[in-house]
């Protein structure tokens, strides 16, 4: 056997390896610090679904709220418009009063942020999501908005709305 060719062979070998390994290392980081949430999140759904999860039966009787609105607490315009427009016309006037869950007003203290969310989406019929475009047009999601989507879409898993026609979500842009 020449000794040249095991060279070659084991040195190509070497080199696709530790270049491997270097962008893994280098990768691997930066998808978690992107990606993070939503890989564990999709990994948990994963392994519900894995392990037989179900919803429990006798849950979808009755809802204390109409609708959760769930929106931008730190825009006050958004704020402004969810509180004075749109609790206004759907709680206290017309012949059919709705009632609607806000973060700020229906949450219970001392709770964390995440029971009062699993509650407020759980505990209403529908989900209604405010979106704005803000002021620079590059706003992010905050957090509360994002896990109460997450929350809602597996609710919508769980009740399997899409095969039965109702709707869970509902969105307002443009505030």
């Amino acid at each position: 056997m020449d000794q040249h060719s095991c060279q070659e062979l084991y040195g190509s070998l070497a080199f696709v390896f530790c270049s491997s390994i270097a962008v893994a290392f280098t990768v691997l980081p930066l998808l978690k610090h992107l990606y993070g949430w939503d890989l564990w999140y999709c990994l948990q759904v994963l392994w519900a679904g894995h392990k037989g999860y179900s919803q429990l039966t006798g849950s979808d009787s009755q809802y204390h709220y109409d609708a959760f609105v769930v929106f931008d607490t730190q825009n006050g315009a958004v704020r402004d418009w969810v509180y004075n427009e749109l609790t206004v016309n759907l709680e206290n006037t017309g012949y059919r009063r709705f009632g609607l869950c806000l973060e700020e007003r229906d949450w219970i203290p001392g709770l964390s942020c995440i029971e009062n969310l699993h509650n407020a989406v759980h505990c209403s019929g529908k989900t209604v999501f405010v979106l704005s475009n803000g002021d620079t047009g590059g706003e992010t999601v905050n957090g509360v908005i994002r896990q109460a989507f997450f929350m809602v879409q597996q609710r919508l898993l769980d009740e399997k709305c899409l095969a039965d026609g109702r709707q869970a979500v509902s969105t307002v842009s443009g505030c």
